[in-house]
């Protein structure tokens, strides 16, 4: 693992200091907020301030640019269930650009599409790669009774992850899950919490009320994200049952949210 301007950083008894050129092609980008993207942006602010070059391919119609970060939007098309997660094609043109840049290593964010081309390029550069793995699309495809599809995209992500040279999992029980289905050379990439962001100073009565509806002294349990299926918010009315006085606040929308403001009231 050297790279052209010396050993990359962050393995063991190599220089953690040499600056890399990594080329990241991801599925989802801003203006789409998620946990993809959250960890994304996270990932690129992480690799400015150390001092690495990085160059962004994500579907049009973000930022031009994320800090330092150039981002090159490609054009892509909604699916049906989920219109603001845009596809691109993996035969879509990036050679011209992705030479210029000239990465050392390529990271492919949530590889189904797009990331195929990434991994594509690593090939053709000679370069290596990584893949992370953040959403059970598997899961997705019988969420929305596509269930008969699940094995064959299992047979997929086993054949896209197996060009990588490591796929990064983001808990032990995802790594578990993974191994279960066949998948190889896997490490964990687990996530931080900002504890700036979520601390006690920022306890706010005023918020305590509206999330408990007025019931301050209730336990509170608060869910923040998409209301989906795959997201199994189906869980929440069984959940209040089998734990009398507890307040669930819910904040987000998605495709169940008019189910679940019938069943939750």
């Amino acid at each position: 693992a050297v790279g052209r301007r010396g050993p990359v950083a962050g393995r063991p008894g190599l220089n953690r200091t040499a600056a890399v050129r990594i080329a990241l092609f991801s599925e989802t980008f801003l203006p789409k907020v998620d946990g993809v993207v959250n960890t994304l942006c996270r990932l690129l602010e992480h690799l400015d301030d150390r001092g690495h070059d990085s160059i962004l391919f994500a579907p049009a119609g973000g930022p031009a640019t994320y800090g330092s970060t150039p981002v090159i939007g490609l054009p892509g098309i909604g699916l049906p269930h989920y219109r603001e997660l845009k596809v691109v094609a993996p035969w879509t043109r990036v050679g011209g650009q992705l030479e210029a840049f000239d990465p050392e290593l390529i990271h492919v964010l949530n590889p189904f599409f797009l990331g195929v081309g990434g991994l594509r390029q690593a090939r053709r550069l000679a370069v290596p790669a990584v893949a992370s793995f953040h959403t059970d699309v598997p899961g997705y495809l019988q969420s929305y009774g596509y269930g008969l599809l699940a094995r064959p995209a299992w047979r997929y992500l086993r054949w896209l992850h197996s060009h990588a040279c490591l796929n990064l999992c983001p808990s032990t029980a995802t790594m578990a899950q993974l191994e279960a289905h066949g998948l190889r050379d896997l490490a964990l990439w687990s996530r931080g919490v900002d504890a700036r962001a979520f601390s006690p100073a920022h306890r706010s009565v005023a918020w305590r009320q509206r999330l408990s509806a007025g019931d301050v002294t209730a336990p509170l349990l608060l869910y923040v994200g998409r209301l989906a299926a795959e997201k199994r918010v189906s869980w929440f009315g069984p959940l209040l049952e089998a734990l009398p006085g507890v307040r669930l606040a819910l904040v987000g929308d998605g495709p169940a949210a008019p189910k679940l403001r019938r069943q939750l009231g």
